[in-house]
C-alpha cells in the first residue's frame, strides 16, 4: 500500500528535452514510484488518467499538487495538497 502523489505542471508548453522528470521528482522529496506527472500538454496524462495509474499500482491513497520548474530545470513543487482518495 502506497500514497500516491500526482504532481500538476503548471503553466507549461513542453518539458526541456534534457530535463529528467523522475530525478526532478525524486530531488524534491517525492518517491517516482507513487508520482505522477499531469499537464495541459499532448503526451502529458490528465488528473484522471494519473489517478488510474495510481490506484492500479496499488495507491490507497492520493493527493494532487501544484509545481512548476524554474530556468535551472529545478521543480518547486508546492506544499498544498488536495485530497483526491483514500
Amino acid at each position: 500500500m502506497g500514497k500516491g502523489t500526482i504532481v500538476y505542471l503548471a503553466g507549461i508548453g513542453n518539458l526541456p528535452v534534457e530535463m529528467d522528470v523522475d530525478h526532478a521528482i525524486e530531488r524534491s522529496g517525492l518517491d517516482p514510484r507513487w508520482t505522477e506527472v499531469v499537464g495541459p500538454s499532448v503526451g502529458f496524462y490528465n488528473i484522471e488518467e494519473a489517478l488510474l495509474a495510481l490506484t492500479r499500482r496499488g495507491a490507497k491513497r492520493v493527493e494532487l499538487t501544484q509545481a512548476h520548474y524554474d530556468e535551472h530545470h529545478v521543480l518547486h513543487v508546492n506544499t498544498n495538497r488536495t485530497h483526491l482518495t483514500g
